[in-house]
């Protein structure tokens, strides 16, 4: 007779632990898991009575001392945000109230050709000029600036839901304000609806959908086209769509397998006067947008023929 009272090895209280459920353990005690935590989960997972005594004892037999191992703490941690592949417009840089009404309509007429209904507007939507720290010759109130943006709700209202991202000049108000008000509060001001019921807007500069695409308007900056772009992909390890450098262009990284691609925007270079009242060597700026369909990217540029797009060729 066996006088040890102990379950056999590989069982506990009823429960056989197989490799696969001692993986589970080991996982989730090494990401820090409480014991009652990891007892719920299993339970669920295998359709078993799985107690935290019963996780308790299974981890001393397998020589692992309860009381050795760290458990989570309630520090925020930080996650960017990834969304399902579907049909995408990706916008960015309007700079309102500085944007391009040919641009806005371009990519408007493209997303109605193609009926797609979702958005992701990589940063910079609004100027916040008011909130430049630079000088200027002149520069807009904020009742100027929500006076002239009214039209930029059109592109808002088009889609049913529009992934906004924080850009640059979205940081200007809590840069200037040391945190005490933020783009967001400033959504509100300029009082639309969209901004409660169509619009996700993420604190983040960057936007995955799946693990295909990354969506981002990083601090990073380069006077060459795709410099950026090609950076990031061989770090993230997927095809990158960058804006903020307002440049226009699409490659691939050096391994061939990733899309770089510059977005441009749909800024009127026009309207903004450190661009035209003032002479530096950087590079024009350019216009453009992109789509998201099928899985596929294409880039809308200066030289596209939207007379083909947007004709009868489909």
């Amino acid at each position: 007779m066996n006088k040890d009272n102990s379950a056999p090895h590989g069982f506990s209280h009823g429960f056989f632990w197989s490799e696969d459920a001692k993986s589970d353990l080991l996982r989730m005690i090494t990401e820090g898991y409480k014991l009652f935590d990891i007892s719920v989960i299993l339970s669920e997972k295998y359709k078993a009575r799985i107690t935290h005594s019963c996780v308790s004892s299974t981890m001393k037999r397998m020589g692992w001392a309860v009381r050795d191992f760290i458990e989570k703490t309630e520090v925020k941690t930080y996650k960017n945000l990834t969304i399902p592949m579907d049909d995408y417009m990706v916008s960015c840089d309007y700079h309102a109230p500085y944007y391009s009404e040919i641009w806005t309509n371009r990519l408007l007429l493209i997303a109605e050709k193609f009926k797609i209904r979702k958005h992701v507007l990589a940063g910079d939507l609004y100027d916040f000029n008011f909130m430049s720290k630079f000088p200027a010759e002149e520069k807009k109130s904020l009742d100027d600036e929500i006076k002239d943006s009214g039209q930029i709700y059109k592109i808002l209202d088009y889609f049913d839901k529009t992934y906004l991202i924080q850009g640059n000049h979205e940081r200007r108000i809590g840069n200037m304000t040391e945190g005490r008000v933020m783009s967001r509060h400033l959504f509100r001001a300029f009082g639309h609806e969209a901004f409660e019921s169509k619009i996700y807007y993420s604190l983040y500069d960057r936007i995955q959908i799946e693990d295909k695409y990354m969506i981002l308007h990083p601090k990073s900056y380069s006077q060459i086209s795709t410099a950026v772009s090609k950076r990031m992909a061989e770090k993230f390890g997927m095809h990158v769509l960058n804006a903020h450098g307002h440049f226009c262009g699409l490659t691939y990284d050096r391994s061939g397998k990733y899309l770089c691609v510059d977005l441009g925007g749909c800024f009127d270079m026009n309207s903004i006067e450190y661009c035209t009242m003032r002479t530096t060597s950087h590079p024009f700026w350019n216009n453009g947008f992109g789509m998201i369909r099928g899985g596929k990217f294409y880039l809308f540029h200066k030289e596209t023929d939207f007379d083909y797009w947007l004709g009868g060729t489909k």
